[in-house]
């Protein structure tokens, strides 16, 4: 749902099958247009690598660092936003994390006080400036939502490099993405939404 008008907007399983994303361009108000990618990668188990969850998240950052219009990228990632496979993607995509700066925003686990993570993310083009943002309260899930306000001005912001991304990095990532997309397996937790 959206109380600004959504088009080209399509539904992927970029990596594994019934592992779907989506893709969507977002025309705001004043007529200016943005590209929305909201992913849910497989959550990292005890019994599997996580090549599927990182391939799914590099291959987001290289369409986002490829996109015509200013992007932004949002969703549970199963990643923690100090892992190799998050500073990657930023490295990947050039998009920036508008918690630097700001304070944890724990989102995950609203039912286990003790146990909480960062998991829910928004990383949003240089373009963006941020208005607002908080963690809200308690909603019935096992993850607290997040608000974010972002402007998009048109300009880059001067203070706005998330790293540079080496040359083999990006081939790195493009071999773990083929790779990933040939292996023959059923998503990870499709067993647990069978019972």
């Amino acid at each position: 749902m959206s109380k600004l008008k959504l088009s080209r907007s399509e539904v992927r399983d970029l990596i594994v099958d019934e592992v779907p994303s989506i893709r969507t361009i977002v025309t705001l108000r004043n007529g200016m247009c943005c590209r929305v990618y909201v992913v849910h990668p497989e959550p990292p188990v005890i019994d599997h690598d996580t090549k599927g969850r990182d391939s799914e998240i590099a291959l987001v950052g290289l369409e986002a660092e490829q996109d015509e219009l200013p992007a932004i990228v949002t969703g549970d990632l199963n990643d923690v936003a100090w892992s190799t496979t998050t500073r990657r993607f930023q490295r990947l995509s050039g998009l920036l994390d508008p918690r630097v700066g700001r304070g944890f925003y724990n989102t995950f686990s609203a039912t286990m006080p003790w146990m909480r993570w960062p998991l829910d993310h928004l990383f949003h083009d240089p373009q963006f400036r941020l208005v607002d943002m908080a963690r809200l309260g308690k909603i019935g899930s096992d993850h607290f939502p997040m608000w974010f306000v972002l402007a998009l001005t048109g300009q880059d912001a001067c203070d706005s490099d998330p790293g540079d991304c080496e040359e083999d990095e990006v081939e790195e990532a493009e071999d773990m993405i083929e790779a990933e997309k040939r292996r023959d397996r059923e998503a990870i937790g499709s067993d647990w939404e069978d019972e």
